[in-house]
């Protein structure tokens, strides 16, 4: 899946404080995400799923000001995730890494430039391991 956005304010845009027409804040112009699932099954009727994913984002302004601050630039995210299912589907055990390069990306950002200049930025989760067992009845 790839996503491109081309955003831009209507109506004469907006100029923050320095008086430049400003992007809209949070509009990366590249996204992408690729997944899949390889399944290998067993004789005994149960399976191995491995499953990765590959999130990606191009670079955008996490301020409405633009801010040469509060940036992020563009960053990829790495999951994985190994499941074993029981032969009835009822039981699955599961493990994986969510963030696997531990990359460090901010999500939001807030700006009070009349407040003192306040800047904050607000990151994504790090390197993230995952453990899961479900029961279904």
């Amino acid at each position: 899946q790839i996503g491109y956005l081309d955003s831009e304010y209507g109506a004469g845009g907006f100029s923050g404080a320095d008086g430049i027409e400003d992007e809209p804040a949070f509009s990366p112009k590249w996204t992408a995400r690729f997944a899949g699932t390889w399944t290998q099954d067993f004789s005994s009727g149960s399976k191995m799923l491995f499953t990765a994913a590959a999130n990606y984002r191009d670079f955008m302004y996490l301020s409405v000001e633009n801010s040469e601050v509060l940036t992020q630039p563009e960053y990829w995210v790495l999951d994985a995730i190994v499941s074993w299912v029981s032969s009835d589907g009822t039981w699955t055990i599961s493990g994986g890494i969510k963030n696997m390069l531990d990359e460090v990306y901010a999500v939001e950002g807030q700006e009070f430039t009349s407040i003192g200049g306040i800047q904050t930025a607000y990151f994504g989760d790090p390197r993230t391991y995952t453990l899961g067992v479900e029961y279904r009845y």
